[in-house]
C-alpha cells in the first residue's frame, strides 16, 4: 500500500504493467463476455475459485495460504497498488432528514460533503459554485448551514425547473443567495460563471454605494467550484475550470461514471479525456493493443467490494445466472438483432434455460426495432453454449469477483491520470497547487466515495 504522497512515475509504471496483465477480466463489456469466449479461454484460472469464499477473497488484506499460489499473488498484486487516502471519519453520523425525499445515501453523501466543502472555504470563498447541481439539494443544505451564497448550474432545464420549485417550497429565504441557472457546462463556461457569481455577489451594486472609495479597492470574491458526482466529461471540465479561471481558488468533486466520457469515435477505441496526462499516455502507447477502453472505464466506476461481504451463497448464484443470461442472451442473436427486457418478470429456480430467455427477452429488429419470433436456431445456439459451459452462473460469478476485486486498482489509475495531469498543468501554467484526495468512511452506504481537492495558494 502507498501513500497518496509517495505516489510517483514508478508507481504508475508497475500498475499499467499489472492491469495489462490481467486485461482478459475487462477487456469486454459484461453483455460480451460469453460471446467473446472470455469464459472458454481463462476457464482454468476461473475455476481456482470454485471452493473458494468469494466474500473473503475479494475482501483479503493479504495473501491467504488456503488459496491457490495464482490467486495468491493476484491478491499481492491488488493490495500493494493500494492507496492510504486521508479517511473522513464519519462514524458519529445520523441520518437528519433536514432535506425533503431523500435517501439516507444521498443524505450522508450531502452532509459530509457540505462539511468538508465549508472545511476548506471557510477562511477565504464566500461564493461557491456548484458544477452539476441537479434538484439543489446540496446547495441548499451548504447555504442553511454555513452561509455561502452558491450558484447552481443544471444542464438539465427540467432538474432546474424543479431546483427551483423545491426553493421556493421550502427554502424561499434562500432565493436572491441561491441561484438555480439553467446552463451546460463546457470548457467555455469561464465567463458565464463569474458572471454569475458577481450577479449574486452584486458588485456593480457595491461599486456604486462605494462610490466614494477607489474602485481598486473592492475585490471580487473568491470562487470554489464543486461537484457531487460529475458524470463523464463534467469532471475533466471542472478540471479544466478551476485551472484557467483566476478567481477560482478551490475545486472539490467527486468524479464518477468514468465510462461516459465522450469517444474520438463512435467504437471507442479511443476517449477525448482518457488518458489525460502526459504521463499515462507515454506508459499506455508502449502495449501492441489499447485495453484500457470503456469496459476498464466502466470497472473503474463500479462499486468497491465492501458490498461482498454480506452477499449469500445463494445471493452469489443469482447475481450470477443474472449475468450470464445477458451474456448468453447477446451470444445467441443473429446478424441485424437485438433485444429488450420485458418488465415484470422474475427468474426461475435453477440453471439458466432457453425458455427464460422467451419468456423475458423480446427479440428485435436492429433496424426497425420490429419484434420478431426467438427461433430453433437461436435455441440451437444456447444448447451449444449451455453445454460448454454447464456451471455458467457459477462462472459469471467467478468473473464478476475477480473484477470486483482489481476495481480498486483501475480506478487508481484513472485517479492518477488526473492528478498527474494536475501536476502536469501546475508547471506549465506556472500554478502554486495544493492536491489531495479524502475518501468517506462509509463505503458501503456511498460507494463512490473519493473526493479530490485541488487548491491555489
Amino acid at each position: 500500500m502507498f501513500n497518496f504522497t509517495d505516489i510517483n512515475q514508478d508507481y504508475l509504471e508497475k500498475l499499467v504493467d499489472f492491469l495489462y496483465s490481467i486485461a482478459w477480466m475487462y477487456k469486454v463489456l459484461n453483455t460480451q463476455y460469453v460471446k467473446e469466449n472470455v469464459l472458454d479461454e481463462n476457464r482454468q484460472f476461473l475455476s481456482l475459485l470454485e471452493h473458494i469464499d468469494l466474500n473473503d477473497f475479494v475482501n483479503a488484506t493479504e495473501p491467504q495460504n488456503h488459496h491457490p499460489l495464482e490467486l495468491q499473488k493476484l491478491i499481492e498484486n491488488v493490495n500493494y497498488f493500494r492507496i492510504n487516502f486521508d479517511i473522513i471519519n464519519t462514524e458519529s453520523w445520523k441520518c437528519n432528514n433536514q432535506q425533503k425525499r431523500m435517501s439516507p445515501k444521498k443524505l450522508y453523501e450531502i452532509e459530509n460533503m457540505s462539511k468538508l466543502i465549508n472545511e476548506i472555504c471557510k477562511d477565504d470563498v464566500t461564493t461557491l459554485v456548484d458544477l452539476g447541481s441537479g434538484l439543489g439539494y446540496l446547495d441548499e443544505y451548504l447555504h442553511t448551514n454555513y452561509g455561502y451564497k452558491i450558484i447552481g448550474l443544471e444542464g438539465s432545464a427540467k432538474n432546474q425547473e424543479q431546483a427551483v420549485k423545491r426553493q421556493e417550497k421550502y427554502y424561499a429565504e434562500s432565493i436572491g443567495k441561491v441561484k438555480h441557472v439553467h446552463h451546460f457546462i463546457t470548457m467555455d463556461s469561464g465567463d458565464f460563471i463569474l458572471n454569475e457569481v458577481d450577479d449574486v455577489n452584486k458588485v456593480e451594486e457595491l461599486s456604486e454605494k462605494l462610490s466614494n472609495s477607489s474602485t481598486s479597492d473592492i475585490k471580487p470574491p473568491k470562487v470554489a467550484l464543486f461537484g457531487l458526482h460529475p458524470c463523464g466529461d463534467l469532471s475533466i471540465v471542472c478540471i479544466k475550470l478551476f485551472l484557467n479561471i483566476d478567481r477560482v481558488k478551490k475545486l472539490i468533486f467527486s468524479p464518477c461514471c468514468y465510462h461516459k466520457m465522450s469517444g474520438k469515435d463512435t467504437d471507442y477505441t479511443e476517449f477525448n479525456y482518457y488518458p489525460l496526462s502526459q504521463t499515462v499516455k507515454e506508459l499506455e502507447s508502449k502495449y501492441p493493443t489499447n485495453p484500457f477502453l470503456r469496459p476498464f472505464l466502466r470497472l473503474a466506476g463500479q462499486q468497491s467490494p465492501i458490498k461482498f461481504k454480506e452477499m449469500t451463497e445463494i445471493e452469489h448464484f443469482v447475481h450470477g445466472k443474472n449475468m450470464f443470461e445477458r451474456g448468453v442472451v447477446e451470444a445467441i442473436l443473429m446478424d441485424n438483432e437485438t433485444s429488450k427486457r420485458i418488465n415484470n418478470t422474475t427468474f426461475s429456480e435453477g440453471r439458466l434455460k432457453f425458455e427464460d430467455i422467451k419468456v423475458k427477452y423480446q427479440l428485435l429488429d436492429k433496424s426497425t426495432s420490429a419484434p420478431k419470433q426467438w427461433t430453433d436456431e437461436h435455441e440451437e445456439k444456447f444448447n451449444k453454449i449451455r453445454n460448454l459451459h454447464p456451471k455458467g452462473e457459477e462462472m459469471s460469478e467467478n468473473l464478476f469477483c475477480l473484477q470486483t476485486a482489481v476495481q480498486n486498482s483501475c480506478e487508481n489509475l484513472v485517479i492518477m491520470d488526473r492528478i498527474f495531469y494536475i501536476y502536469e498543468q501546475m508547471k506549465i501554467l506556472n500554478l502554486n497547487l495544493k492536491v489531495s484526495i479524502k475518501k468517506l468512511q462509509n463505503e458501503k452506504l456511498s460507494p463512490r466515495c473519493l473526493i479530490l481537492i485541488v487548491e491555489k495558494s
